[in-house]
């Protein structure tokens, strides 16, 4: 009996703490399905898409950039896609064909008679029901002009005239730039070498540099290894190895060009390279290379010169039509003349009236006592009027002339070296 005494507590034990147990259970499901509940919740307000009419903050296109005026490039993307589909928008960009260019089915926008809309500030009004908004996006120049082929070397004769360096270099871009040069301790009458700076930087401060090694050298190395040639395919020269080239006593053959396509990708500062925001076209913000004081088109996909190519140049001509060449000239229709015109007047003549006699001037008394004597007298005389030439009129008739077309030169085709093109890596010069 003592026995099963003391084993009836442990029966006791091992029920309660069962209960506990199934009490702790049911105390953590609640709370799990809780945290559950509170989280789907939240998921669910949080990806609630909105339908009030909310607008981004700092549009800004790239100039060069295509500006398109749809609803989805100022409209946030918290919005609910049903209310960007009713919300309307408005500007004077689409209005005013005066100063802008809008494409109704492309819903872009340009500056009249230009490819892009110019860089400015411009303003659009967007409308959802009742709401309506106005915002500014802004159109900047935020990149820099590009060289084309940069040179890192340029060889030039000592003494050479008329030296400019900046001939040597072309960049290109949509906005006005200027090529400048930093010549640093350049001496033209010095044999040498010289580091020079070269900034192509345009209206709104983008601006890309490299640096540029001018070998200053003899007219014997000069004659050996060459010397660079400039973007209009000209050599620094001094004023006698000139001469002497235009005497046939020597010549001096292109160099072969250095240069590094890299100089483009370089951190420049200036407005260059700055992130912005953008409600357009972000896949892409390179504008397109062209316009501006540009000594020639180029773009980020230009194939660079090869730096080690020994060039084999090779002449390449254009046709070039030459219209007839001519002048008019007069030749002689009808001599000059002179022409007589009678100038008629009614002149009185007094008339007989028995024989008819016209007795203008004579004794008509006496003529007509004759007729009385003879008994043939029938009444006298009568006046009668006459036209007749009283003089003449002398008309000068100038000489007429007619005018036509006489050939000096008849139109021809001329075949015109327009340049030279490597026929090995392409490269045209």
């Amino acid at each position: 009996m003592k026995e099963n005494e003391r084993e009836m507590p442990n029966v006791e034990i091992t029920e309660e703490k069962s209960d506990k147990n199934k009490k702790r259970n049911l105390i953590i499901a609640g709370l799990v399905a809780l945290v559950a509940v509170v989280g789907i919740g939240g998921y669910a307000l949080m990806n609630q898409k909105s339908n009030k009419l909310i607008l981004k903050k700092n549009v800004a296109f790239e100039y060069g950039e295509t500006v398109k005026l749809n609803v989805e490039n100022f409209v946030d993307g918290k919005m609910d896609k049903d209310a960007i589909k009713e919300t309307k928008l408005t500007s004077k960009l689409m209005s005013d064909t005066k100063k802008y260019t809008f494409d109704k089915k492309k819903l872009t926008v340009t500056t009249k008679d230009k490819e892009y809309l110019d860089v400015g500030t411009y303003e659009v009004s967007l409308k959802l029901n009742e709401d309506m908004q106005d915002m500014e996006f802004v159109v900047e120049d935020t990149t820099a002009p590009k060289f084309k082929d940069f040179l890192t070397e340029i060889r030039i004769e000592k003494d050479a005239k008329d030296v400019d360096l900046k001939s040597y270099f072309q960049a290109s871009d949509l906005s006005d730039f200027e090529i400048t040069i930093d010549q640093g301790d350049f001496d033209i009458t010095k044999e040498g070498e010289y580091v020079i700076k070269v900034t192509a930087k345009d209206q709104y401060d983008n601006k890309t540099t490299g640096e540029c090694t001018v070998k200053v050298v003899s007219a014997e190395e000069a004659e050996k290894e060459g010397l660079t040639e400039n973007k209009d395919g000209k050599m620094a020269v001094s004023e006698e190895t000139q001469k002497k080239i235009d005497s046939g006593q020597t010549s001096v053959k292109p160099s072969e060009d250095k240069v590094d396509s890299s100089v483009n990708n370089k951190p420049s500062s200036g407005g260059s390279n700055n992130d912005k925001p953008s409600g357009g076209n972000t896949g892409n913000n390179d504008k397109p290379n062209s316009g501006g004081n540009t000594g020639g088109n180029t773009s980020g996909n230009d194939k660079p010169s090869n730096p080690t190519c020994s060039h084999n140049w090779v002449a390449q001509y254009e046709t070039v039509h030459h219209p007839e060449k001519g002048h008019n000239e007069q030749y002689v229709i009808k001599e000059a003349w002179t022409e007589q015109v009678p100038r008629y007047e009614m002149v009185a003549h007094d008339i007989c009236s028995t024989c008819g006699a016209d007795l203008t001037g004579t004794d008509i008394a006496s003529h007509v006592y004759q007729h009385m004597i003879d008994g043939t007298d029938k009444g006298g005389h009568y006046t009668q009027w006459v036209q007749e030439v009283v003089g003449y009129d002398t008309i000068e008739h100038p000489a007429e002339y007619g005018t036509r077309w006489v050939v000096d030169q008849a139109a021809y085709d001329e075949q015109v070296l327009s340049g030279y093109t490597c026929s090995k890596c392409g490269k045209p010069k």
